[in-house]
């Protein structure tokens, strides 16, 4: 899981919303390995006056999982922060 603002602090996922299903995700480590990923999953869900049961299915994303994965999060929509934006890629062999 990858979290970054999208408005402040170099707004370093500033278009994470137009990520959308088919798009590729390449993460490149420290030491120039390259890992792509495609991106199977976009959702935009609300964070701000829900109950705490919805908050805790929204973390779920959050959650360890047995697939080799990537999940980027961050704030939404640019000028507040009542959504969140999520991208689940997983892993091209």
């Amino acid at each position: 899981v990858i979290s970054g603002h999208n408005n402040i602090f170099g707004r370093v996922f500033r278009l994470l919303e137009r990520v959308k299903p088919d798009d590729e995700i390449v993460l490149e480590t420290a030491g120039g390995q390259r890992y792509r990923y495609v991106v199977v999953e976009q959702v935009i869900v609300p964070e701000t006056g829900v109950n705490q049961a919805r908050r805790q299915e929204n973390a779920s994303y959050m959650a360890q999982t047995e697939d080799h994965r990537v999940t980027l999060i961050s704030c939404w929509p640019y000028w507040t922060n009542t959504h969140r934006v999520i991208v689940v890629a997983e892993l091209v062999e």
